[in-house]
């Protein structure tokens, strides 16, 4: 009976820790998505603001370094989000196994997993991480657009 206790408050320690980390991760996304928003406004604004006020600069290369700058940011940022969601995913799939050694039936992270799923939008079903996704990804083809533009009036000035 005295295992059965220790074994038992073990899980209940984890479950607690499980679901600190959990929230962390999830905070985490939200952050990063913040930063990533406040850092390519702040990104365009001031290449906007060097264009616009007629400071003495290369146009063509400010274009195409703001450009490069808004690509690398983006991959980074992709690469922490896919690493935070696994994370993530890891604290909630142990969630999960910790309900069911509990026998906690449609525990809290059960029911997690079963929103991670999504709702269904039409012929789509829409997640958060598939929005995240969506803009992370509009962005990095705006910043390639921007790019491939900076390059063509390189071209066009060298000629």
């Amino acid at each position: 009976m005295k295992n059965n206790t220790i074994e038992r408050d073990f899980l209940l320690t984890e479950y607690q820790d499980v679901g600190e980390n959990w929230r962390f991760f999830i905070g985490t996304r939200f952050i990063t998505l913040g930063f990533f928003t406040t850092f390519n406004s702040a990104l365009i604004t001031a290449l906007g603001f060097a264009l616009t006020q007629g400071m003495i600069v290369d146009k063509e290369t400010l274009i195409l370094w703001t450009a490069v700058s808004g690509i690398v940011f983006t991959c980074l940022i992709i690469f922490i989000e896919v690493r935070t969601r696994r994370l993530f995913l890891v604290s909630l799939s142990r969630g999960i196994e910790i309900e069911n050694l509990l026998k906690l039936n449609n525990g809290q992270y059960y029911m997690f997993r079963q929103s991670e799923r999504g709702k269904r939008f039409g012929k789509f079903i829409v997640t958060h991480t598939k929005a995240i996704f969506l803009i992370y990804g509009f962005t990095l083809i705006a910043w390639i657009s921007l790019y491939l533009y900076g390059s063509k009036l390189i071209t066009q000035v060298s000629k």
